[in-house]
C-alpha cells in the first residue's frame, strides 16, 4: 500500500471472504494515496536486521490528514512513534485501519509523547491521523 497498487494471480478464484477483504484494502488506500505524493517522515530508525521495526508516515502539506504505517519486526512487541508534520493545537482522530476504534487525541500530544504501538511479530498495520474540525 505505499505506492502503486496492483493484482497478480488468478483473483476469479479468490474466495468471497478474501475478495471482500481486498475491497475494503482497496478503498483503504484510495483514501490515502493523495498523502503518498505530499511529506513523508522516517519515524524509526532505518531498520538494519529482520528483528527491527520500521515506521514511516505520510502528511498531508497542510498538517490536517496523515497516514501511519508501523511494520514489526520478528519479534513484534510495542513500539512508541513519535509522529510529525502535525498541527500541535489541532484535534485528531486516530485510528487502526480497516478496523479499529478511533480515538481523539491532541496534535501536540502525538508529535511529544507518540502513539504507542503494539504488533505481533511481522505484523504491519496502518494508522489515520485526521484532523477533526471545530
Amino acid at each position: 500500500m505505499l505506492g502503486k497498487l496492483s493484482f497478480d494471480g488468478d483473483i476469479a478464484s479468490w474466495s468471497r471472504e478474501f475478495a471482500e477483504q481486498a475491497a475494503s484494502l482497496v478503498t483503504e488506500f484510495k483514501a490515502t494515496r493523495h498523502l503518498m505524493v505530499q511529506d513523508f517522515y522516517q519515524l524509526l530508525p532505518m531498520p538494519k536486521t529482520a528483528d527491527d521495526s520500521d515506521a514511516v508516515q505520510f502528511v498531508s502539506y497542510d498538517g490536517h490528514d496523515a497516514a501511519l504505517f508501523v511494520f514489526a519486526g520478528h519479534g513484534g512487541g510495542r513500539e512508541t512513534v513519535r509522529l510529525r508534520g502535525l498541527q500541535p493545537d489541532a484535534d485528531y482522530s486516530v485510528g487502526r485501519r480497516p478496523q479499529g476504534r478511533p480515538h481523539r487525541t491532541r496534535g501536540s500530544e502525538l508529535m511529544a509523547e507518540g502513539l504507542s504501538v503494539d504488533l505481533s511479530p511481522n505484523e504491519g498495520c496502518m494508522w489515520r491521523i485526521t484532523a477533526q474540525m471545530a
